[in-house]
């Protein structure tokens, strides 16, 4: 069955340097698209992030990630949808969408999906066989 679930907004960044600007910048695009979610793609990461996060209410990923983090955003927001309709009230469902997204749980569980879709990777990497040119 085809359903809307949710939005998720993409910015992607190639620059040397971190801005902070940034996020508040993917923000204000995404109440302006009503997106559910906001993601930042990005060649650099603030300090003390890894190759993914979340920083003030906005996912913020490297290249090599953000395919794993956008499946799982994606499944997790599915799962968000499908939750919906077991609600009692409007402003259940309300508070649960706009909540999930950036709790805990929600994180822990990308995160989890993300660090084996980059094991993957890694793996997969150093399993191609060496190519030797002439």
């Amino acid at each position: 069955m085809n359903r809307t679930c949710r939005s998720i907004i993409w910015e992607s960044k190639r620059a040397e340097s971190w801005s902070g600007g940034w996020v508040q910048k993917v923000k204000d695009d995404q109440r302006s698209a009503m997106a559910h979610i906001a993601v930042l793609v990005s060649q650099v990461q603030p300090k003390d992030m890894g190759n993914f996060g979340e920083q003030d209410g906005v996912w913020v990923t490297d290249y090599l990630s953000f395919i794993g983090l956008a499946a799982a955003l994606g499944e997790q927001l599915i799962h968000v949808a499908d939750a919906k309709p077991a609600s009692v009230g409007k402003d259940q469902k309300m508070e649960v969408l706009c909540t999930y997204p950036t709790g805990v749980e929600f994180r822990q569980r990308v995160e989890a999906i993300i660090e084996i879709f980059a094991a993957l990777q890694d793996d997969a990497r150093r399993h191609r066989p060496n190519r030797v040119t002439a």
